[in-house]
């Protein structure tokens, strides 16, 4: 039996006047998140909704709701940060970065270290802006790399590209691409992934 929600259900006993605020100032609550315990005293998450009743006058009458188990979903996503936190590590370890490009939307996504190696801050440089990414490669090599890029849309083994970049303080490092061309079942290419890593040592 419940007599005390604060201290037997909520793990961190502020999280419940949270969504008692929330209730009180709104009256509902959607999509709240809180740690629990369970009869057992196991710990999940869980995922709470909320609604005040009143009656014809504004009087409350009552509270009802529903709270879902998400702590399958939680753990997963735990799971995801941890694994792009290594993956940020990796490639800060072996100077390298990954990019995708989707084709179809023509959107373009880059790891952490990818921004770094470049030189640049997300945010500030948007990596699927064309005449924003083609600025940063040196001029001797930008037109061959952005050519050999565009026809690997129709290659379907993996190739290799090395080109220079000019970081915004002018140094300039030596860059080796592996990429892989994805298609759909007509032979279309719908994205492009690839793995930049910093070669200017080995160059040197």
């Amino acid at each position: 039996y419940v007599n005390d929600i604060a201290n037997q259900v909520y793990v961190d006993r502020e999280r419940r006047q949270e969504f008692k605020k929330l209730l009180a100032k709104t009256g509902h609550v959607s999509g709240f998140e809180f740690e629990a315990f369970r009869k057992n005293g196991e710990k999940i998450w869980v995922s709470a909704n909320a609604i005040e009743v009143k009656d014809e006058n504004g009087r409350t009458l009552f509270y009802e709701g529903f709270a879902q188990d998400i702590t399958e979903r939680k753990r997963a996503e735990e799971a995801l940060m941890l694994s792009e936190r290594q993956l940020n590590e990796a490639q800060r370890l072996a100077e390298a970065g990954s990019w995708e490009w989707d084709v179809v939307s023509n959107t373009t996504i880059w790891s952490a270290h990818l921004y770094e190696l470049f030189g640049v801050q997300p945010g500030v440089l948007d990596p699927g802006n064309y005449k924003a990414f083609a600025s940063l490669l040196h001029p001797d090599d930008r037109e061959r790399a952005l050519q050999t890029l565009q026809n690997g849309l129709g290659t379907k083994t993996p190739f290799e590209l090395q080109y220079r970049i000019v970081l915004p303080d002018g140094v300039e490092r030596h860059i080796n691409a592996r990429v892989l061309v994805e298609f759909d079942g007509e032979g279309r290419p719908v994205l492009m992934l690839g793995i930049s890593e910093d070669i200017t040592e080995r160059k040197r």
